[in-house]
């Protein structure tokens, strides 16, 4: 405001006079709160620019024109789209300028993550070099680690890439991935399926229904021996061995049959070494089963099968079959007529399995039977450890003359025979 007055006049005649210096606007710039934004945060942009008359508030967004005309933008909840450059536009009837340009960075947790890889996951053979990587659409600021697991257990592993140098069958599964920055983590990634393929592993050959030992069947049951194994893919072909002294030979396929009860198809098997001639065996369930439905003495034996499936074939070690059968014939085998003092030899003996207890017994000869037993004679004797075998040595006196008994027994059923001993005096000059 500017006064002015006549020099000795009253104030009240002084005349006053407003003054308004009007100017473009100056000074312009923008003002960000708060300056480290997350998304999801209250953010506001404030417009500070001088001007007469007061200016006019514009804003611009990567140089288009956008948001409110008023020196606050207020953003109630920002979103990871809202980032970008921004500034605004002050203007009068006497001008324009724009602020300098200000970025707006909105840090965000990580978004899309995927797993990808460069091996074909269709075909994965144990021994292979396979990589997966955790990959990212976007994220704000980028990944510090990443969690990794399989069938929903956590890996030990934070690495963006999970790698399997020598890839095994337990490395099967099911994997997903998150990714973690300072913001956050990020939601799980899409199941990526590993199937592992192997050659077959841990082949055994066990007794059907039987889960340990060596198989023992009774003779005249059923045996039925089936070919474990752990593979991916399950296997194509089987092949069964047989072995009476560990020499191994291939049971092959001599018949064809289709059995008219069922559609399933046996074959009838032989060894090549024509030790038996035709076994009555059959393979069943594709190979998986070698099976025979009176087992006889004959097939105890060692018994070996062969895995194979489309990467490789594997031998199980070799299981002994051993048949169960009574003391069949018991053999009592000596000198019938001896002379005193001559070497008497007795041996009894038998075939059973498993072994049989052996029992030597003697009754005194009925003609004398008012004699007592000599030192050393036989009165009973038995087998310790069983062996099937027994045998007695003396020199004969009188007293051993008598009926001889053999007795075999074991779990199975008890066998035995018998035979006379006689023992002639001894010329004595008189």
């Amino acid at each position: 405001m500017i006064s002015c007055r006549v020099p000795g006049k009253k104030e009240c005649d002084a005349r006053h006079v407003t003054l308004t210096v009007e100017y473009s606007p100056k000074e312009t710039n923008v003002e960000v709160s708060p300056e480290d934004m997350k998304e999801g945060d209250a953010v506001t942009l404030t417009c500070h620019s001088k001007g007469n008359p007061e200016p006019r508030i514009s804003w611009y967004k990567e140089g288009n024109i956008e948001g409110p005309k008023d020196k606050l933008w207020i953003f109630k909840v920002i979103k990871t789209e809202d980032a970008g450059k921004y500034f605004c536009l002050a203007e009068n009837k006497h001008g324009n300028e724009n602020s300098a340009i200000i970025k707006v960075d909105v840090k965000y947790s990580p978004k899309g993550p995927k797993i990808t890889t460069g091996a074909n996951l269709s075909w994965i053979v144990s021994g292979n070099d396979i990589s997966l990587t955790c990959t990212i659409e976007r994220s704000n600021p980028a990944p510090s680690s990443f969690i990794w697991h399989r069938n929903s257990a956590l890996l030990l592993t934070t690495e963006q890439t999970h790698r399997f140098p020598a890839i095994v069958a337990e490395d099967s599964g099911s994997y997903k991935c998150r990714a973690r920055n300072s913001v956050g983590e990020s939601t799980e990634s899409k199941s990526v399926e590993i199937v592992v393929n192997y050659g077959p592993r841990y082949v055994n050959v066990k007794q059907e229904n039987v889960h340990c030992c060596e198989a023992e069947v009774k003779v005249g049951h059923r045996l039925a021996l089936v070919c474990e194994t752990d593979s991916h893919p399950k296997p194509n072909s089987y092949t069964w061995y047989r072995a009476t002294e560990r020499l191994f030979w291939k049971l092959v396929e001599i018949e064809n049959t289709v059995s008219p009860e069922s559609t399933d198809k046996s074959w009838k098997q032989r060894a090549e070494d024509g030790e038996n001639g035709q076994l009555s065996w059959k393979i069943q369930d594709g190979g998986l089963t070698l099976t025979r439905e009176r087992i006889d003495v004959m097939d105890a034996a060692w018994y070996m099968c062969q895995a194979e499936n489309y990467i490789s074939a594997m031998n199980s070690s070799s299981s002994r079959v051993n048949v169960l059968y009574p003391p069949t014939s018991v053999n009592l085998t000596m000198t019938s007529t001896v002379r005193e003092s001559d070497l008497l030899t007795i041996n009894c003996s038998t075939d059973s399995f498993p072994p049989s207890k052996l029992i030597l017994e003697r009754a005194p000869s009925p003609t004398h039977s008012d004699l007592p037993d000599p030192p050393g004679a036989v009165r009973m004797t038995e087998t310790d450890p069983l062996s099937n075998f027994l045998t007695v040595s003396h020199r004969a006196t009188i007293e051993h003359a008598g009926l001889y008994t053999c007795k075999a027994s074991n779990s199975e059923g008890e066998n035995r025979t018998s035979q006379e001993l006689v023992v002639q005096r001894k010329w004595r000059s008189t």
